[in-house]
């Protein structure tokens, strides 16, 4: 995961950075997913299926992980999301 502390995907990541704005959709998207009559996800997928039912309710349904950034539809003042651009700023930044 991108904090390098927690197991999971960038899924698990991005869903702890959902914009308050989005929260409830969100969640709407988690509750449909756990609610189909027939799991059709592994248990490790679980995270997958979730944001991408939330994207595939946005307003540009057929876009990827990066939307997520590229539209706000992150909280940039989330800990999880500050963290991760600190580090990507420690790592890459010139000396």
């Amino acid at each position: 995961m991108p904090n390098h502390a927690d197991d999971g995907m960038l899924e698990h990541w991005l869903s702890q950075c959902v914009n308050p704005a989005q929260i409830a959709l969100f969640h709407h998207a988690q509750a449909s997913v756990a609610a189909l009559p027939t799991p059709l996800f592994k248990p490790l997928r679980r995270a997958k299926a979730d944001m991408a039912t939330w994207l595939a309710w946005q307003k540009k349904p057929r876009e990827g992980l990066y939307h997520c950034v590229e539209t706000g539809l992150l909280d940039k003042t989330a800990p999880q999301y500050l963290a991760l651009v600190c580090w990507l700023r420690a790592v890459f930044s010139p000396a």
